[in-house]
């Protein structure tokens, strides 16, 4: 399981001739306030690949999408180039949430969206900034965030961060590929930083067939 964001190369070992790849997106961060609360960031996507034909000893590329910092998109997650990708969460607008990672947007055998970021709780000052998604599960789309709530985990995803309240600052997403919640807002002028995202993730899972001369094991 890969869970430093940047890329990077697997080798893939002796007498392992198929990899199953899982891949989440990373999360948004949320949006640093400014006279408005901002909005909170979407949830990074998911995709599995079942099987990869692969060859012992060969090199195959792999990338976990970076979080994305106050108002920035979540990176995405891939392996092989385009063979298996999970779409980042998308960045807020101002005050207005984010749209998780997309499925349409990745590449597997099955994919699941991440949950959106919500917008600010609006009204008079102070305002609390908008919760950020979650990101996808293995078998779910991503829950997205309520008012200033951010989205809960769903099996095998992670929450969003909630956001600010009073001027605060929006809180971080949990990972894999949860998003960051919006900084508050507090007349006349205190502003709070968004949430980051949370990096994403990339899992293989596979056997190794070893033959010798005493049989296979």
């Amino acid at each position: 399981t890969f869970t430093a964001a940047g890329a990077g190369t697997w080798t893939c070992p002796n007498g392992v001739t198929s990899v199953q790849v899982e891949n989440w997106g990373a999360g948004a961060g949320g949006a640093t306030s400014s006279g408005i609360a901002g909005g909170g960031g979407g949830g990074g996507g998911y995709s599995i690949l079942n099987s990869f034909a692969s060859t012992p000893g060969n090199n195959y590329d792999y990338a976990v999408g970076a979080g994305g910092g106050p108002s920035v998109a979540g990176g995405d997650s891939t392996f092989n180039s385009t063979s298996c990708v999970a779409k980042g969460g998308g960045s807020p607008a101002g005050g207005i949430g984010g749209t998780g990672g997309a499925s349409a947007s990745g590449t597997g055998d099955t994919k699941y969206s991440g949950g959106n970021g919500a917008n600010n709780s609006g009204g008079t000052p102070p305002v609390t900034g908008g919760g950020g998604g979650s990101s996808a599960g293995t078998g779910a789309n991503g829950n997205n965030a309520s008012s200033g709530t951010g989205g809960s985990a769903p099996t095998g995803g992670a929450a969003g961060g909630n956001g600010g309240n009073n001027g605060s600052n929006g809180i971080g997403g949990s990972a894999p590929g949860g998003a960051g919640g919006g900084g508050g807002f507090t007349a006349p002028s205190t502003n709070g930083t968004g949430g980051s995202g949370a990096a994403g993730q990339v899992r293989l899972t596979y056997t190794a067939t070893v033959t010798n001369t005493g049989g296979t094991v």
